[in-house]
């Protein structure tokens, strides 16, 4: 996979303000406060802990039920650019079967405001960004469900967003596919704001940043990957090494099971 060009630090701080998402009588969201800066932030949780729900609203697909979300001083349902400045992966991007790999990433990148003049280079970057590039002229329907996924993830950053919503990006990728991937997300987190989810704790040993453990619509702890092994050594009264697998699965176990209770 290929290289891409940084943007800068545009974007200070994204910011969530008491975010809850209701479905009928169920709340998937409950009472979110947090602020992600320059940088990944992973939430990591079982399914139905909420984070797909969470996504959706800092990517602006849908409303909160109760509470806010501020991108710098804005909030994103009344200002006409917020599109623009995000990049939104989903669980299962709707990709038409009958559109060449090219044409898919050219409509994504009309739909986001890019210019005629750049549009060529930016789907080029963005297919060679995922290693697509061969694939440019083949049918969406030709594809394996891996690189499908990673065309997903090229529709998602052709415009150079500033702020990357990522829902499981690395999910049916292989071993050297989420690896790939992994060094990818890094490097477009510098200079921009980051949030994924996943349920695979590597992802968060191959990107960096800072995670944010979530259960049952809340969210159990936020910070580093050191300081989550450092906060669950002293709640379960032994030490945790958070560059040891089994110890950060220790530690993002407590955080779950205490927040389940």
């Amino acid at each position: 996979m290929g290289s891409y060009e940084r943007i800068g630090d545009l974007v200070v701080r994204l910011e969530l303000d008491a975010v809850t998402v209701s479905y009928l009588r169920r709340d998937a969201v409950l009472d979110v406060s947090a602020r992600f800066s320059v940088g990944v932030t992973a939430l990591v949780g079982p399914n139905g802990a909420g984070k797909s729900s969470l996504l959706r609203v800092i990517a602006g697909m849908q409303r909160a039920s109760h509470g806010t979300v501020r991108l710098g001083s804005e909030e994103p349902c009344h200002v006409a650019g917020w599109q623009r400045a995000i990049g939104y992966l989903p669980q299962e991007p709707d990709l038409a079967g009958g559109v060449t790999v090219a044409d898919t990433v050219a409509l994504a990148a009309w739909l986001k405001d890019v210019g005629r003049r750049e549009l060529r280079g930016s789907v080029h970057a963005s297919l060679k960004l995922v290693g697509l590039e061969d694939r440019a002229a083949e049918r969406t329907r030709t594809l394996s469900g891996g690189m499908r996924r990673r065309l997903g993830f090229a529709t998602a950053v052709v415009h150079r967003p500033t702020v990357l919503v990522l829902d499981e990006p690395t999910s049916g990728l292989d071993p050297e596919q989420r690896a790939s991937l992994g060094e990818v997300i890094r490097t477009l987190a510098d200079g921009r704001i980051v949030v994924l989810s996943t349920h695979v704790l590597d992802d968060l040993r191959r990107v960096g940043g800072e995670v944010a453990v979530m259960s049952a619509g809340r969210i159990a702890f936020h910070g580093t990957l050191d300081e989550l092994a450092a906060a669950a050594s002293a709640r379960l009264g032994r030490t945790l090494d958070s560059a040891r697998p089994e110890d950060l699965d220790c530690a993002y176990l407590s955080f779950q099971e205490a927040a389940a209770l």
